[in-house]
């Protein structure tokens, strides 16, 4: 027996080295290939050859090794090193595609712009300049171009270049004699670059085209203080830069035509080097605020801190991350050693709401978990990262093989079905969503004017039922092609408005009995107006301008959002009811009302002038709500209507709620 089991032992041990070493190989394979292809590039110019290099310039990389066991996972190390002294590697960032990272390498006092592949391998010299210097490399939005600073001019001033990403045709682009031009940052559509200049004796910062010539230069900040290092939103919104206007080092914020300045951090140490994350859910910056220079992560709220080294000792500068949200290369150094790159796996603070509520799933298939695949979905589509399109499939495989259909809060499930549909059209995922689809048209219960009930007695109608059935059935006729689904949909939005909706107020009421002809649950309950409103977002994004029920649904959310606006608190938050401040303020219903606002504003469903503050508010509250591990607080626990309002304020808001992560992964989206 003891035999056989060293053998087996052996063998597994033979099997994982010689993977080693396939692995191995391929590795360097893919290296040389990447080494021939770059020389070749390289010699277009009259370049040296790769054997001709200074020295120095040659790196080792350790591998990345896997190791196969017998249940098939992968076992990898990370942080990963890419690159090891003795010299300095700073300023990393990602090529678009995310597979090659630009960086700034300092030997013996020279600095060039060097090209690297996350595999590791040989670092690439793109521009081999000994006389001068570089700074600050950054890729255009489709990678076909790098800018970066330079004193490569005759008059030694620093320039913004431009090269091809192979390092051809190096070309100065926004230059100015007598001043230096640092810091470039592509704007999202690659046809102009945002810098810095002491071109008026002050360091400020400016847009220009590439290639500006005489065109001037829009400056983007005026004031006496100075301004550097900015970088672009990824949606092209907003502008981060380090300013010393409370004269210390602060990580800034603007809009993106250098209007509304504000601090992002106001911390006694010295911030730095911002970087919007690609799902704009924070802000990774620099700090000295341990004593040592680290990276940190903030939402974007400011808050929910976290420090990305945990070795006090070390340093870490620079990092940045991968358009997919799923990496970050960084500059790191031990105690007494120079700077290396590393690259590590990364979670943004949205992708940390979308971790806490797949950690907590428990094998729940309810409404609850139903909201939470709600928000994986509006994730998934909006940021194209995949991890939430992971998470609604798993949801998705396990319920729907063993949820029995008879709930209109199924409707939940059925719409995470249509979405993983989409992403993998399997039959079984359409069959189920069908199933769904025929139980809500014929089998539930309804009054008698055709507003469906909430419980299975066709009596009592709860402002509940639209944020499940009106999103699943927007999505069915999408998905099918059968307009009846997206009627049905409109048709539930204006029954309930008839029977919810305050003539009065606007706002809508919890629930309302056919029988007895009066509201049962008479408050203005927080998260059910959020619900409602999420339920006509889905509609209006899918109806057509000439949609004859338009206008309706137009009108019913035009009133609820104005009654909702003056209700808002000074935090940005809302009442668990309301429109009584006496209340605690909830953050599930707020999350709902803020992304109601957001998306109406980016439609124009709503005024922009009138909805925009309230809108920044109630985002920026939620995200101070939501904790540094991604778990969303203050969240309201499940309730039915309740005859007397002051009940709500009873209820428990202390623990994690799925449906609470769901609808932070809402408005957090971008």
């Amino acid at each position: 027996m003891r035999s056989r089991l060293w053998m087996i032992t052996a063998l597994v041990t033979a099997l994982g080295l010689a993977f080693v070493w396939m692995m191995a190989a391929r590795e360097a394979r893919a290296g040389a290939v990447a080494e021939r292809a770059w020389s070749a590039a390289l010699a277009v110019e009259g370049a040296p050859s790769p054997t001709a290099r200074d020295a120095g310039t040659t790196v080792t990389t350790p591998l990345a090794v896997y190791l196969p066991f017998l249940s098939g996972t992968e076992l990898a190390t990370y942080p990963r090193r890419l690159t090891s002294g003795p010299r300095s590697d700073t300023q990393p960032v990602f090529a678009p595609d995310g597979r090659t990272v630009v960086f700034l390498r300092n030997w013996n006092g020279q600095t060039d712009i060097f090209a690297l592949t996350i595999r590791g391998g040989t670092p690439i010299n793109l521009t081999r300049t000994p006389a001068q210097q570089e700074d600050r490399p950054i890729f255009s939005p489709d990678g076909s171009l790098i800018a970066y600073a330079s004193n490569a001019t005759q008059s030694s001033d620093w320039d913004i270049f431009v090269m091809n990403a192979d390092g051809t045709n190096r070309r100065a682009v926004i230059e100015a004699p007598g001043s230096d031009e640092v810091h470039p940052w592509f704007s999202p559509d690659g046809h102009s670059l945002l810098f810095s200049s002491d071109r008026n004796g002050n360091w400020d910062i400016y847009r220009a085209t590439i290639d500006a010539g005489a065109a001037p230069w829009l400056p983007l900040t005026t004031d006496p203080a100075v301004d550097r290092l900015p970088v672009r939103s990824p949606d092209g919104t907003a502008v981060v830069f380090r300013s010393e206007r409370d004269g210390n080092s602060e990580v800034y914020l603007m809009d993106a035509g250098g209007t509304n300045q504000r601090p992002f951090t106001t911390h006694p140490a010295h911030d730095s080097y911002g970087h919007f994350l690609p799902d704009m859910s924070g802000i990774v910056f620099d700090s000295n605020r341990s004593g040592t220079t680290h990276s940190y992560v903030a939402n974007p709220a400011g808050t929910g801190l976290v420090a990305l080294e945990q070795r006090s000792d070390w340093r870490m500068m620079h990092s940045d991350v991968s358009n997919d949200g799923q990496w970050r290369v960084y500059a790191a150094a031990a105690p007494g050693a120079d700077f290396d790159l590393y690259l590590d796996t990364f979670t943004s603070p949205l992708m940390a709401v979308g971790q806490q509520g797949m950690d907590n799933l428990q094998g729940n298939c309810y409404w609850e978990s139903g909201v939470l695949a709600y928000g994986w979905s509006q994730a998934w589509q909006r940021t194209g990262q995949k991890q939430y399109l992971r998470w609604l499939t798993t949801y998705v495989n396990r319920c729907i093989a063993i949820r029995a259909i008879n709930h209109v809060n199924d409707s939940l499930l059925g719409y995470a079905a249509l979405i993983v549909y989409q992403a993998d059209p399997q039959p079984a995922y359409l069959a189920f969503a069908q199933r769904v689809a025929d139980w809500v048209m014929t089998d539930a219960k309804r009054t008698a004017d055709g507003t469906l009930s909430h419980m299975d007695d066709g009596d009592r109608v709860w402002c509940d039922t639209v944020m499940s059935v009106a999103p699943f059935l927007t999505e069915m006729a999408k998905v099918t092609g059968n307009a009846v689904y997206f009627e049905e949909a409109t048709s539930q939005i204006l029954k309930h408005a008839d029977h919810l909706q305050d003539p009065a107020t606007g706002l809508y009421h919890h629930a309302w009995s056919a029988s007895q002809n009066q509201y049962i649950g008479p408050a203005y309950w927080g998260r059910g107006n959020g619900w409602v409103l999420m339920a006509d977002v889905a509609v209006l994004s899918a109806m057509s301008d000439t949609h004859p029920s338009r206008p309706l649904v137009l009108n019913v959310f035009r009133k609820q959002a104005a009654a909702l606006r003056p209700l808002q608190s000074t935090s940005g938050l809302w009442p668990n009811v309301v429109d009584r401040p006496d209340h605690y303020l909830e953050t599930s219903g707020s999350a709902l009302i803020g992304y109601a606002f957001k998306r109406g504003v980016a439609a124009g469903w709503l005024e922009r002038e009138a909805y925009t503050a309230a809108t920044q508010a109630a985002i920026l509250s939620v995200w101070r709500k939501v904790a540094a591990d991604g778990i969303v607080t203050d969240v309201m626990g499940p309730t039915g209507p309740l005859a007397n309002e002051a009940d709500y304020d009873t209820l428990p808001h202390d623990q994690l709620q799925l449906y609470g992560q769901g609808v932070g992964l809402l408005i957090a989206t971008p």
